[in-house]
C-alpha cells in the first residue's frame, strides 16, 4: 500500500474521472487546466473532509424474497465519509469517518504509515492493526534495492508522464462552464472559479472514441510517452530481476531503448487502430447503448483558488437501467463522491491511534502471516449493544454457516485422495474434525506430544479437547461422551459430525438419497 492508499480508492478513482475529463478542458479565463492537474498530480500533504454515497434505486416490477429483501434494502444506501482526513505525506494519513448502511451507524478512527494500518471502530475493545511490511509493493522496493522515496519519486514521473500525455489527446466536452464560486471551506471563506462538467451516456460515447482517435493518430507523442515510461520502469525491473536470482532474463532486445519503444508503439498502435475502426460497432451494442442512454449522466465540478490548487470537487454518475434489468432488479444506480481540503502542501500531523493496551494484529503475507480475522473474532471484540456489532451479527448474519458435506462408506475411504466424511460402525458420521471446526469459525490446535486436537469455538468461547482414541471430550474441562472415539486416517483427524455439531451450536440434517449432510448454524 505504498502508493494507492486503499481507503481512498474510490476517492482517487473518481478523481481520475475528473482528471482525465480535465485534461480535454482548455484553458479559460481563471482556469488554467495544465496547472490545475499538475498541481492536482503534486500535493503531498492536506487535510480534507470527504464522502461516498452509493444509491440503488429498485426496479418498478423487483420482486425478492424476504431474505433478499432484507439485504437489499439494507445496502440500497451506502455512504461514507471522512472527516478531517490528515495528509503528513504520501504515506502518512489519519481519518476519523462513519460508515453509514441502512439504519446502522458505525464511527472509526483510521491511521496508516508505511509499515501498518490501524482501525478503531466505535464499540470495540481493541483496535485493529493491518501489518504491511510485506505487501507486493514493499517486496519491489527490497528487491530494487531502491530507497522508499526514490520509487515514490518514479513512480510520481510516471504517472506525470501519463496525465501530460492526456492533458493534450483528451477532447473538450461539449457541456462546460466556467464561474466564480464563493465558499466555505474549514470555516474559511474563499473566493473560488469553478469548472461544470456534464455530459450524458452519448457524449460519454463520443469522449472515448474521440479520446482514442487522438491517441492514435499521435505516433510522435505515443512513442515520447513510452519513452518516458521506459526510463522509469525497465531500471527497476532490471535491478530488481538482477537480485531475484529465480527471475529469469529480459527479453535482449529490452536493453535496446529504441528498439524496445519501437516494438512497444507497434504492438499499441496496432490495437489502437482496431479499437478505432472497430468502436462504433461496438458502440451500437444494445446493452451499452441502454446503459450509456440520455438518461445516464457524469457530472463534476472542480472549484480551485487563486493558485490553481483543488480546493472542492463533486463528482455525480448517474446510471439508468434499461427496462428490461428494472423488471427483475435496480432501475438506477447513483454514485456521489465530494471533496473540500484545506493546507494543501501545508505542514500536516497526522493523528495516530493508541495501541498500548493491545491490539487485533494481522499479518496477511510473508514468513510470519497470520489467519485472517474471523466473523467470530470480529464480534467478540465488538461491544453487542454497537451499531457495528448488530451490522455484522443481525444484519449481514456473518456467523451464519451452511455445510454440505458427501458421505462415504468406511470401507471406501482409501479410494478418495481427500479426507472425505465416512459412516463409521453403519450408523456414525466421522467428519475431519479441523475441515468442520474451522468451517464453524473455530480455532483448532493439535497436540503431538498427548495425541490431543484442541477446539476453541470463537463465537462462545467454549473449549472442547479430544484424546485420540477416546470416546470422551473435555469440554470446558467437563467430561463428555462423544459416542464414538476420535480417530486419525491417513494424518487426519476425523471426530463423531453429531457431536461436534452439538457443542458448536449447528444443526445436522441427513440426506439418504444423496448421502448428503448439511451443518447449519444461525
Amino acid at each position: 500500500m505504498m502508493f494507492l492508499k486503499k481507503w481512498k480508492v474510490l476517492l482517487s478513482a473518481s478523481l481520475a474521472a475528473l482528471l482525465l475529463v480535465l485534461t480535454g478542458c482548455a484553458s479559460f479565463t481563471g482556469f488554467d487546466t495544465s496547472k490545475v492537474v499538475a498541481n492536482a498530480m503534486n500535493v503531498t500533504s492536506t487535510e480534507s473532509n470527504q464522502t461516498v454515497s452509493l444509491e440503488i434505486v429498485p426496479g418498478d416490477g423487483m420482486k425478492l424474497l424476504p431474505e433478499d429483501k432484507a439485504m437489499y434494502d439494507l445496502m440500497k444506501s451506502i455512504k461514507l465519509s471522512f472527516n478531517n482526513t490528515k495528509q503528513q505525506d504520501v504515506n502518512t494519513m489519519s481519518t476519523t469517518g462513519t460508515l453509514q448502511i441502512g439504519t446502522r451507524t458505525v464511527p472509526f478512527k483510521l491511521a496508516m504509515n508505511t509499515k501498518e494500518m490501524t482501525i478503531m471502530i466505535e464499540g470495540a475493545k481493541k483496535p485493529i492493526v493491518l501489518q504491511m511490511n510485506s505487501d507486493a509493493s514493499l517486496a519491489l522496493l527490497n528487491a530494487s534495492g531502491l530507497k522508499l522515496n526514490d520509487l515514490q519519486a518514479k513512480y510520481k514521473e510516471m504517472m506525470q508522464s501519463l496525465v501530460s500525455y492526456f492533458v493534450k489527446s483528451a477532447p473538450t466536452p461539449t457541456d462546460l462552464s466556467v464561474k466564480p464560486l464563493a465558499a466555505k471551506i474549514n470555516g474559511e471563506s474563499l473566493n473560488l472559479v469553478n469548472l461544470h462538467v456534464d455530459m450524458n451516456g452519448p457524449q460519454i460515447i463520443d469522449f472515448a472514441k474521440q479520446l482514442l482517435t487522438n491517441i492514435s493518430k499521435d505516433e510522435k507523442g505515443l512513442k515520447e510517452l513510452i519513452s518516458g515510461l521506459y526510463d522509469v520502469v525497465i531500471p527497476i525491473v532490471k535491478e530488481a530481476m538482477k537480485n531475484d536470482p529465480d527471475a529469469g532474463e529480459l527479453p535482449s532486445m529490452m536493453d535496446n531503448k529504441e528498439l524496445a519503444v519501437a516494438a512497444a508503439y507497434q504492438a499499441v498502435s496496432t490495437e489502437l487502430k482496431k479499437a478505432v475502426e472497430n468502436f462504433d460497432q461496438a458502440a451500437q451494442d444494445k446493452t451499452l447503448t441502454s446503459v450509456l442512454s440520455k438518461n445516464t449522466s457524469i457530472k463534476f465540478d472542480i472549484a480551485v483558488d487563486s493558485v490553481f490548487a483543488i480546493r472542492k470537487s463533486n463528482f455525480e454518475l448517474n446510471i439508468t437501467l434499461p427496462k428490461d434489468v428494472a423488471m427483475a432488479g435496480p432501475k438506477a444506480i447513483n454514485l456521489k463522491v465530494t471533496n473540500e481540503q484545506w493546507n494543501v502542501n501545508k505542514p500536516v500531523k497526522a493523528d495516530t491511534i493508541d495501541t498500548s493496551a493491545g491490539a487485533i494484529v494481522v499479518n496477511p503475507e510473508g514468513p510470519n502471516a497470520s489467519e485472517p480475522i474471523s466473523a467470530s473474532q470480529m464480534l467478540k471484540n465488538l461491544d453487542p449493544k454497537s451499531d457495528a456489532y448488530k451490522l455484522l451479527m443481525d444484519d449481514f448474519k456473518v456467523t451464519k454457516k451452511n455445510i454440505k458435506l458427501f458421505i462415504s462408506d468406511e470401507s471406501d475411504f482409501d479410494e478418495y485422495d481427500y479426507p472425505r466424511p465416512y459412516k463409521a460402525n453403519g450408523n456414525t458420521t466421522m467428519v475431519p474434525a479441523r475441515f468442520v471446526a474451522q468451517s464453524l469459525d473455530g480455532l483448532v490446535k493439535w497436540d503431538e506430544s498427548t495425541n490431543q486436537i484442541t477446539i476453541t469455538d470463537d463465537l462462545s468461547g467454549k473449549v472442547i479437547v479430544l484424546t485420540i482414541n477416546s470416546n470422551n471430550a473435555l469440554v470446558n474441562g467437563k467430561a463428555v461422551d462423544m459416542g464414538s472415539a476420535a480417530v486419525i486416517k491417513e494424518g487426519t483427524t476425523f471426530i463423531p459430525l453429531r457431536f461436534i455439531a452439538d457443542q458448536m451450536g449447528a444443526k445436522v440434517a441427513w440426506n439418504e438419497e444423496a448421502q448428503l449432510v448439511t451443518i447449519t448454524r444461525d
